[in-house]
C-alpha cells in the first residue's frame, strides 16, 4: 500500500491572524499572554519563507532541525486554535495549551536559537560568491539535477517572498500523489484551499497555470476547454520536490510492498498532528481495520481509491471535527446524519459511489461549498414542511458553489431546492425514469433561474443535464435567456432547444445522445458567436459539412461517433481552430475537393487526435 501524508500547510500565515483573532474575540474571558507567541510566529514568518522559498538547499542538519522545530510550533498553535473553534476544547483548556506553547521555543537549544536569528539577519546579505559556490556544490552532487535547480531558481525569482512561498508549497504538494497517479485539476485546487496553501481559488488557478506554462508540471490530459484536466511533475522535478518535502517535514510517504496483501492499514504512531491523509491502495487491498480516531486534527482525507470501505468507515470520519475535505470511494448507500458534526467541511466528494441518499444535515453544513456525487434527498427530508425549512436555510445561509449533482425522480428534493442556492456556480442533474411532470417543472424553473442569474455576476457558470433515463420529453421550446459559461446536454432532441440559442457568453457546449444530425446541430448554433469549444457525441454523427463562416470563433472541436462519423471540413472553415479530435473507430470522410478535411488554412492548429482504431485518414495539408 502506498500512503501519502502531508504534515504541513501554509501554517505561519494562517496561525498568526487566527491566534490574534481569538485573543481579541475572547478578551476578558481568556488569561493568555499572546505577546511572546506572536513574536515567535513573526520570527518563523521572517525565517522560513526566505530560507525555503528561494530554491536553495538546506544542507545543515542543525538548520533542518531548527526549521522543523519552528514549523511544528506554528502547526500546533493553529491546531490548538482550530480545536477551540469547533468546541473540541474549553476556554480553560485552550488557555492552558496556549500557555504551554508559549514556553515551547525555550526548549530549543540555545545554539539552535542563535543559528536561527543569525540566519534571519544574514538572509538578505549573502554574497553572490557564496551563492555561486553553494550552487556549484549542489551540481557536483550525484543526485542533483542542474536543469531542475536552474529551472526552479529562474521560475521562483519572478515572485516576491509571500507569493514564492505559496507557489513552492503548491509545487511540493504534488508529492502527495504516486508517480503513476496524475493529479486531477479541480480536486487538487480544492485540496490546496483546504490545506491553506492558497487563500483564494483564483490564486490556486494562477499557481497551477504558472507551473504548467513553465513546464515544471506536465499536462497529462486536457479538457474540452483546453485546460489541463490531469497533471503531474516530470521525473526530475518529482525527485527534487520529494527530497525537499521530506527534508522540510512537508510530507511522509509510506510504501510497504510487503504489506500489499495485508488487510489492515498500518501507519506510524507519531502522527498525531497529521493534516492530510491520502490513501492509494493496491488492487487487492481490503480495509478490515481502519482507525482514524487518532488523527483528530486532520483537515484533508482522500479515500476515493479505497473501494472496499463501508458505511462504518464513513461514520468514523464524522468524528474528525476539523475536516475540510472528504473524498470517499467506498460502497455506501447513504451519508450518516452524524456528518452534521463536520461544521468545517468544505468539500464532500462521493463520485465513486452509485446514487447516495443524504439527509438535510449535509446541505445545512455551514461551510460546505462543493457537493460532488450522485445524490438524492432522504424521504424524511422530502416532505412539504421539511422542504420549506430547507428553503429558508438555503436562501439565507447556504455557501454551496458546486452541486454536481443530484437525481430528479418521483419525490420532492433538490429540484425544489436548487433555485434557492444563490451561490451556485456549477450544477449537474440526472432525471431518472420515475421523474414526474411536477418535479420536472420545478427543475426547469430552477434551470431558467440559474441561467438568468448569470447576467447578474461575472462568475463562470456550468450546467449539465442528463435526460437519458427520463420517460418524459425535454421541452425544446424552453425559454431561458441569460448567461452561462458551460453547458452539457445529454438529451434526446428534435432540434436545438430555444434556450440554447438564447444563451449569452457561452464558451463551451457539449451535446450527446441527441439523435440530431450534424448539420442540424451546426445550423442551430450559428448565432452562438462566443462559442469557443464544441463537443458532439452520438452513435452515428453525420453527415457533418462544416463550411466557411460556420461558428468562426471555434478553437476546439471534439467529435465522437460510437459507430460512425461522416465529416467534411471545407477550405476556409474554422480559421481559429487549435485542437481537432475525431474519435470514431470507423471514420468515413465525405468526398471533397481537393481533400476530405481541409486544415491547411488553420494556422493555429496544434493538435489533431484520432481514434486508435483508425488506420488511415486523409488530412489534406495544402502547401505544407
Amino acid at each position: 500500500m502506498e500512503v501519502a501524508v502531508s504534515l504541513v500547510g501554509s501554517l505561519v500565515r494562517a496561525a498568526l491572524p487566527k491566534l490574534m483573532q481569538v485573543i481579541n474575540e475572547e478578551r476578558g474571558n481568556l488569561k493568555v499572554d499572546a505577546g511572546s507567541i506572536e513574536s515567535e510566529l513573526k520570527l518563523i514568518q521572517a525565517t522560513i519563507p526566505g530560507t525555503f522559498a528561494t530554491g536553495t538547499d538546506i544542507s545543515s542538519p542543525l538548520q533542518r532541525e531548527c526549521i522543523l522545530q519552528l514549523r511544528r510550533l506554528a502547526d500546533e498553535i493553529e491546531d490548538c486554535i482550530d480545536r477551540y473553534h469547533v468546541a473540541k476544547t474549553s476556554r480553560r483548556q485552550f488557555a492552558r495549551e496556549i500557555a504551554e506553547l508559549k514556553n515551547r521555543p525555550r526548549e530549543i537549544p540555545d545554539k539552535m536559537e542563535r543559528y536561527i536569528k543569525l540566519e534571519a539577519s544574514l538572509l538578505h546579505s549573502r554574497t553572490a560568491a557564496s551563492s555561486t559556490a553553494a550552487q556549484e556544490e549542489r551540481l557536483e552532487s550525484p543526485d542533483a539535477d542542474p536543469h531542475v535547480h536552474e529551472l526552479l531558481r529562474v521560475f521562483l525569482s519572478a515572485y516576491d517572498s509571500k507569493s514564492r512561498s505559496a507557489i513552492l508549497n503548491c509545487l511540493l504538494y504534488f508529492c502527495m500523489f504516486p508517480r503513476d497517479h496524475p493529479a486531477r485539476r479541480n480536486p487538487l485546487i480544492r485540496r490546496w484551499l483546504s490545506e491553506g496553501l492558497v487563500q483564494r481559488e483564483n490564486d490556486a488557478v494562477k499557481n497551477l497555470e504558472a507551473l504548467i506554462d513553465r513546464r515544471i508540471i506536465d499536462s497529462i490530459q486536457v479538457s474540452n476547454n483546453g485546460k489541463a484536466k490531469r497533471c503531474q511533475p516530470h521525473d526530475g522535478v518529482m525527485d527534487y520536490i520529494s527530497d525537499q518535502s521530506m527534508s522540510q517535514n512537508f510530507m511522509l510517504s509510506c510504501d510497504d510492498n510487503a504489506a500489499r496483501q495485508a488487510v489492515e492499514l498500518i501507519l506510524p504512531e507519531n502522527l498525531s498532528h497529521l493534516r492530510t491523509l491520502a490513501v492509494f491502495p493496491a488492487a487487492n487491498y481490503v480495509a478490515a481495520n481502519f482507525n482514524l480516531a487518532r488523527f483528530e486534527v486532520l483537515r484533508v482525507l482522500d479515500l476515493k481509491e479505497c473501494s472496499h470501505l463501508g458505511e462504518e468507515h464513513l461514520k468514523a470520519t464524522c468524528d474528525l471535527l476539523l475536516l475540510k475535505y472528504l473524498s470517499f470511494g467506498g460502497s455506501v448507500g447513504r451519508v450518516p446524519r452524524k456528518i452534521a458534526q463536520l461544521r468545517c467541511l468544505e468539500t464532500l466528494d462521493m463520485r465513486r459511489n452509485e446514487t447516495v441518499t443524504l439527509y438535510a444535515e449535509v446541505i445545512q453544513l455551514p461551510k460546505l461549498k462543493h457537493l460532488l456525487g450522485k445524490f438524492q434527498l432522504s424521504k424524511r427530508d422530502s416532505s412539504r414542511s421539511a422542504i420549506e425549512r430547507l428553503r429558508r436555510f438555503l436562501t439565507e445561509q447556504s455557501n454551496l458553489e458546486t452541486l454536481s449533482g443530484f437525481v430528479t425522480g418521483a419525490t420532492q428534493g433538490f429540484a425544489q431546492l436548487v433555485r434557492h442556492m444563490k451561490r451556485l456556480r456549477k450544477v449537474k442533474t440526472w432525471c431518472d425514469s420515475t421523474a414526474d411532470a411536477a418535479n420536472l417543472t420545478h427543475l426547469l424553473e430552477a434551470v431558467k433561474e440559474f441561467i438568468r442569474d448569470g447576467n447578474q455576476d461575472l462568475l463562470t457558470r456550468s450546467l449539465s443535464i442528463d435526460f437519458r433515463e427520463c420517460s418524459l420529453p425535454f421541452p425544446d421550446t424552453l425559454q431561458a435567456p441569460g448567461s452561462i459559461t458551460s453547458l452539457k446536454l445529454c438529451v434526446n432532441l428534435s432540434g436545438i432547444p430555444d434556450f440554447v440559442k438564447q444563451i449569452n457568453n457561452i464558451d463551451e457546449l457539449c451535446l450527446s445522445s441527441t439523435n440530431l444530425t450534424g448539420d442540424t446541430i451546426l445550423d442551430g448554433l450559428r448565432n452562438l458567436l462566443t462559442l469557443r469549444c464544441l463537443k458532439l457525441a452520438e452513435d452515428n454523427l453525420g453527415p457533418l459539412d462544416i463550411r466557411a463562416g460556420d461558428s468562426p470563433g471555434l478553437e476546439r472541436i471534439c467529435l465522437v461517433g460510437a459507430q460512425s462519423l461522416n465529416i467534411k471540413i471545407q477550405a476556409g472553415a474554422l480559421p481559429r481552430l487549435v485542437s481537432l479530435h475525431l474519435l470514431c473507430p470507423s471514420l468515413h470522410l465525405l468526398p471533397g475537393t481537393p481533400g476530405d478535411i481541409e486544415i491547411a488554412h488553420m494556422a493555429g492548429l496544434k493538435q489533431v487526435g484520432l481514434h486508435s482504431g483508425v488506420e488511415r485518414a486523409r488530412l489534406v495539408l495544402v502547401g505544407a
